[in-house]
């Protein structure tokens, strides 16, 4: 699916902003997931509460839902570039990929199953970005591990222009000194006839 509407677009950047990862997920968090099918946070949360046993399930790839440890949630909002407005007085929930179309299913209306078609595309990109991301990372590691194999080469090839250039400096004060230059460095060459 492709983005067909400058909405739709809009929807997929805020989407893309709101993911965070943690514990090897990409999620949205409870609130970022109300907005986004626009509900209420409490429809959502009583949807959880009457649908627990659906939430608590896991795919191949990972749970539902999950709710998120102190030190998570302290990470979060350390990594936030915004205030998140959330009640501090219990942890958020958040949702994975697989989460986030389930929530949808249990709404029932096809716009919330649209929106999380939605995030379903946003998702999907970050995932193709992440694997990009991936693919330069072992480019980058190749080049190092090049270079490191080229390094001892370059570092002798310089120490050897460097004992060069001691050399000829050296050379150079010896016929400085035996009078074959003179003070500005210029020499003069003596050819026998």
């Amino acid at each position: 699916m492709s983005p067909r509407s400058a909405e739709e677009r809009a929807l997929i950047d805020r989407i893309l902003h709101a993911i965070v990862w943690v514990r090897g997920h990409d999620v949205l968090l409870e609130q970022d997931m109300a907005n986004i099918l626009g509900i209420p946070l409490a429809l959502l949360l009583q949807l959880m509460h009457d649908h627990a046993e659906w939430f608590a399930g896991a795919t191949a790839s990972g749970p539902y839902s999950f709710r998120l440890s102190a030190d998570e949630y302290r990470c979060v909002l350390r990594s936030a570039l915004v205030e998140l407005d959330y009640d501090r007085s219990r942890l958020p929930l958040a949702f994975t990929l697989h989460g986030v179309g389930m929530v949808a299913s249990r709404l029932g209306k096809k716009i919330y199953k649209q929106r999380a078609e939605t995030a379903s595309y946003a998702f999907q990109s970050l995932g193709r970005r992440a694997k990009s991301i991936q693919d330069i990372s072992r480019q980058v590691q190749r080049l190092q591990s090049r270079l490191n194999r080229q390094l001892p080469v370059f570092y002798k090839a310089a120490d050897e222009v460097q004992t060069i250039l001691l050399d000829l400096a050296r050379l150079l004060d010896q016929a400085q000194a035996s009078g074959l230059g003179d003070s500005d460095g210029v020499f003069y060459c003596y050819q026998p006839y």
